[in-house]
């Protein structure tokens, strides 16, 4: 059917694996083990989680720039061509979309009518569509609940004010995702 999400097969996920591997993604220490580790479970989740290729491609290589809450960077900006070669102009401008991210500035616009990124290097405010905020939604909910859960001093700094955002992005979620957000959520308050 023409409207199901196109979910990445095995190949396509194993050659966006290997890249992570191949920019050192695995010499980098992470909540949970390492970088390669995070990047894979993240976009299993999204993957479980029903959502597009390009979605879960963006989350698998969510911080290839280096991140708000993350400032290693697997490969500079010089690279997007790359990446674009990869997974395609969505998923990359999704990446980039992410990396830029001033979450402070941005998260409180998301569940808004008019839903803005921040850039974190240029201030520059960059209004998001529809599919971008729901995209960006998914991907920072994936993320946050395997770090968090792997990491329990962020959780004890970032778990409670992450339960209060994600309960504004309920709307954004599909049902499998907000069916493991409540488990995590419940999880996060037996954990505080």
């Amino acid at each position: 059917m023409e409207n199901e999400p196109q979910v990445p097969n095995a190949s396509h996920r194993k050659n966006v694996e290997d890249f992570v591997l191949s920019v050192g993604g695995a010499a980098v220490a992470h909540p949970g083990g390492d970088l390669a580790s995070h990047l894979r479970r993240v976009a299993d989740k999204l993957q479980n989680w029903g959502v597009r290729r390009e979605i879960v491609d963006a989350g698998h290589l969510h911080a290839a720039y280096g991140t708000d809450g993350f400032g290693y960077a697997v490969m500079g900006a010089d690279a997007r061509l790359e990446l674009v070669d990869l997974v395609g102009v969505e998923a990359e401008a999704l990446i980039s979309l992410y990396c830029r991210c001033h979450r402070d500035a941005s998260y409180p616009s998301w569940a808004t009518a008019t839903p803005i990124v921040v850039d974190r290097y240029t201030g520059e405010t960059v209004a998001i569509s529809e599919a971008q905020r729901e995209a960006l939604i998914v991907i920072t909910v994936a993320n946050e609940i395997d770090v968090l859960s792997h990491d329990p001093k962020l959780l004890r700094r970032h778990g409670n004010i992450l339960v209060k955002i994600f309960g504004r992005w309920r709307p954004w979620l599909c049902p499998t995702a907000l069916k493991e957000l409540d488990e995590w959520i419940l999880w996060c308050r037996a954990a505080l």
